[in-house]
């Protein structure tokens, strides 16, 4: 096989190969072997019939496009290995020329990565606020430690009101009918919830245990429920019992209740320490963010079109993934959104570009830089991957194998690596 190389524009580069006549008569030959097994010929056994009875009756050129099949991976392979080149899409494929006896010439159209200039990404000043925790925060913390551990006793009022829990029978009626899911018995509400149609719990504030009571509501025109939706509705209801919250205090008793601690003194500290830390990773992650901005905007690049929609194919699909998690569908929620596919690729696009964009940059800069990711790199990442599902480093490494991801984990230390470079070389300034 011959190769000739033509640079095009945007990027793209024409491989045309030349495979000689004894190539092209060998792919013949493998077209042959496969056409014959399929046909029937009249007075040969299946798979017996000979070449030239073949080619009388379908045409020689009936074997070509088998033919050209054997080859073009051949001279695919041929073009990539002589040319040194590395497309990021499929080939466009052309026959230039292709005949039993002669030589043919297949073209190959590949489009390459895009050119990628750095601008500053050394010294990169940023600004970013200091780690710090309001003492109001660690309180909310606290609080919301102490609504987790509320419980619910005999409220000391005779009647209902906001914030009680009560427990009920009720029986819904449109039209003097009852309705299904309109009624039911030892009913737990929390008034003041809005979790009942509007109207409702509003209506049972008052009432006495044992009480029975006839409310009337009217169900919102976009109520989600359609059979109530804008009509009027009669329940007969009867008040079971009323129970109320009765909160924990924060002292030294509840602290030694729910944790290790002696003292709230203790317990508090422990949440402001986790605060701190929390506040201190968020920094940490908010000058990453910033400083790799900063360099991907000091970059030149001009991004392929094929680029971009393979990055929203991959946005799309992690989408997919994720609704699924959650029971949706796909199609339900563009339903929701009331967006089409293709309006929801557009809305992908300009992330899908600053995606692309990024990555290119920052592996531009690993290879300028020589960044590498050693073997024990490698094994200390894997073995804190492992960790947190009981397994060692090894099955992590087995399982990623497996699965073809490997070399995916170890591109991500580089990128890691590289990012971790540039912010050590940035200038990190506090507001």
């Amino acid at each position: 096989m011959k190769l000739e190389v033509l640079e095009l524009e945007n990027r793209k580069a024409q491989l045309d190969v030349t495979v000689d006549e004894t190539e092209v008569a060998q792919s013949l030959d493998g077209a042959y072997r496969k056409i014959v097994k399929e046909v029937n010929i009249p007075g040969f056994r299946k798979g017996k019939a000979p070449r030239h009875l073949i080619e009388a009756r379908f045409g020689s050129e009936a074997l070509y496009q088998d033919a050209i099949d054997i080859l073009l991976p051949q001279a695919y392979e041929f073009a990539l290995g002589e040319s040194k080149l590395e497309p990021i899409d499929r080939p466009v494929v052309d026959v230039i020329e292709f005949e039993k006896g002669k030589e043919a010439v297949l073209r190959f159209v590949i489009q390459l990565p895009p050119t990628i200039t750095l601008g500053e990404y050394k010294g990169v000043e940023v600004t970013q606020a200091e780690a710090s925790v309001a003492d109001e925060q660690v309180e909310a913390e606290l609080t919301k430690l102490q609504q987790q551990h509320v419980r619910m006793v005999d409220a000391v009022a005779e009647a209902v009101d906001n914030g009680h829990l009560v427990n009920i029978n009720y029986a819904g009626r449109l039209e003097g009918e009852l309705f299904d899911g309109g009624s039911a018995d030892n009913q737990n509400l929390e008034i003041g919830s809005g979790t009942f149609i509007p109207g409702f719990e509003e209506q049972v504030i008052g009432m006495q245990r044992g009480e029975e009571r006839d409310i009337t509501v009217m169900g919102p025109a976009d109520y989600h429920s359609e059979e109530l939706a804008g009509k009027e509705t009669v329940f007969s209801i009867k008040l079971n019992d009323i129970k109320e919250k009765l909160l924990p205090e924060l002292n030294d008793d509840f602290a030694r209740e729910i944790s290790d601690h002696e003292s709230m003194d203790e317990l508090r500290a422990e949440h402001k320490a986790k605060l701190v830390a929390a506040a201190e990773r968020n920094r940490k992650t908010q000058i990453e963010n910033a400083v790799v901005a900063a360099v991907v905007e000091a970059a030149t690049v001009e991004i392929p079109a094929v680029m971009i929609e393979s990055e929203i194919d991959s946005m799309i699909e992690d989408l997919k993934f994720n609704l699924s998690r959650s029971g949706l569908e796909f199609d339900m929620y563009l339903q929701y959104l009331g967006k089409s596919e293709e309006e929801m690729r557009t809305d992908f696009a300009a992330g899908a570009e600053n995606r692309v964009k990024t990555r290119l940059v920052i592996d531009e800069i690993a290879r300028t830089e020589n960044v590498e990711v050693t073997d024990e790199d490698l094994e200390l990442h894997l073995e804190e991957m492992a960790r947190p599902y009981g397994q060692t480093g090894q099955q992590a490494r087995e399982m990623l194998v497996e699965r073809g991801q490997l070399h995916a984990v170890r591109e991500s230390l580089v990128s890691s690596k590289t990012i971790d470079y540039l912010v050590e070389q940035a200038v990190v300034k506090t507001e």
